[in-house]
């Protein structure tokens, strides 16, 4: 099975790497594929060893890993030919589940140029489904393939197989929807290979969702019967190369009408994270009145139970009020518990990151050794190293860093 997603790290509730393989093995199926959108994503060759060791002993099937791409880890997607253990790159241009995405064309672009093995590619056109959110009809699972359109697919895929054709790079496109790239990629064959999965051969709509709601829904969507009839086709003239599950469990509760309740402080970050979970399927989503400072205040005045551990963490001055004892994170280069945020004292980087006391001691609140060499110099001649457009993407980046080795 070429495309598979196990959810191990970071969702193992829905399922792992050795409970994933096993019911493969009952399934008739003794190889997979598995994808890199967890939690983090595999898309480093650190997180790629982790999963590595993560499958050591653990996976009754043959197994191997796709490596995911960034907008930002071209170096590390032009060296992987000899990556044990890696089938391929995974590109997601358009978002799904996961938080690994490559929108912009010039960023895919990248990707292909520096690639070095195939790219399986989740083919959606990002602009085309922020445009086409306004279609969404809330509570209604039947306009999920009027918004994730036809058109948001073909756009992608000419795109994919356009770029990939410049480089004489090989993609691979995954679980293909519509007639349109059936008869599109079936023109375009050699480097450009396509899959079919059995859900799109199995049920179409609008009955899928008149019978089965959200649970059938996925991306790229169910479409209707002319869609199905094409991919038949497809398959009965062996036009497509590969049929993928797509296998990719999700609890039965995120499925149906949950109460989602969010501790938010309010502000802007509150509301884009409401909207966020009502797009995601999400029917009933409530903000707690006063936030998190009015919950503690509530737990501690009427000796309710906490519920929430760890502390609030508020991005203004890095402040940060403990709710419980609880200490929920780790030191992101030591490992100890630690739940202190800082920010790089080298200003050219400002890394936002968890550093316990010692780490800040002996790395003088820096995350790296180079930012440690930097703030040594003159001040003057750190303002010179943060000139220039060429450092402006180093700055305000949050937690991405290979440096931290503990960072989940």
């Amino acid at each position: 099975d070429t495309q598979t997603h196990f959810r191990e790290p970071g969702s193992t509730d829905t399922e792992d790497l050795h409970s994933g393989s096993r019911a493969a093995i009952v399934g008739g199926i003794t190889s997979v594929f598995e994808m890199p959108n967890t939690n983090p994503p595999t898309s480093n060759k650190i997180e790629f060893q982790k999963k590595i060791d993560l499958a050591k002993n653990r996976m009754y099937c043959n197994h191997a890993f796709y490596f995911g791409a960034t907008a930002d880890n071209a170096n590390e997607l032009a060296d992987l030919k000899n990556l044990e253990g890696c089938c391929g790159i995974k590109l997601f241009a358009g978002s799904s589940t996961g938080n690994l995405l490559v929108a912009d064309e010039k960023d895919i672009d990248t990707v292909f140029q520096n690639s070095s093995k195939v790219v399986a590619v989740h083919s959606e056109d990002e602009e085309i489904l922020n445009i086409n959110k306004k279609l969404i009809k809330n509570g209604d699972v039947h306009s999920h393939p009027t918004w994730r359109s036809v058109e948001c697919a073909m756009s992608s895929t000419r795109r994919i197989v356009r770029i990939a054709e410049k480089y004489n790079k090989k993609a691979h496109v995954l679980h293909i929807t519509t007639k349109e790239e059936i008869d599109f990629l079936s023109q375009h064959k050699g480097n450009i290979t396509f899959e079919i999965t059995p859900q799109h051969l199995t049920i179409y709509a609008p009955d899928c969702y008149d019978k089965l709601g959200t649970y059938a829904q996925m991306n790229p969507p169910l479409r209707d019967k002319s869609h199905y009839d094409r991919l038949w086709y497809g398959v009965k003239n062996n036009l497509n190369d590969t049929i993928g599950s797509d296998h990719a469990p999700h609890l039965k509760e995120n499925k149906e009408n949950k109460n989602l309740l969010m501790y938010c402080t309010g502000g802007i970050r509150c509301e884009k994270a409401s909207a966020y979970y009502k797009h995601k399927g999400f029917k009933n989503v409530f903000q707690l009145e006063g936030g998190i400072i009015e919950y503690t205040r509530q737990v501690k005045s009427e000796h309710l139970e906490n519920k929430f551990l760890g502390k609030n963490f508020v991005f203004d001055h890095r402040r940060a009020e403990k709710i419980s004892d609880h200490v929920v994170a780790n030191c992101h280069q030591c490992g100890s518990p630690c739940d202190v945020h800082v920010n790089c004292a080298n200003e050219a980087c400002h890394l936002l990151f968890i550093q316990c006391k010692d780490c800040s001691e002996k790395m003088e609140t820096t995350c790296s050794a180079e930012c440690q060499e930097i703030i040594q110099l003159p001040y003057e001649e750190q303002k010179k190293l943060r000139k220039g457009s060429h450092a402006s993407n180093k700055i305000f980046k949050k937690g991405r860093s290979e440096k931290l080795l503990f960072k989940n």
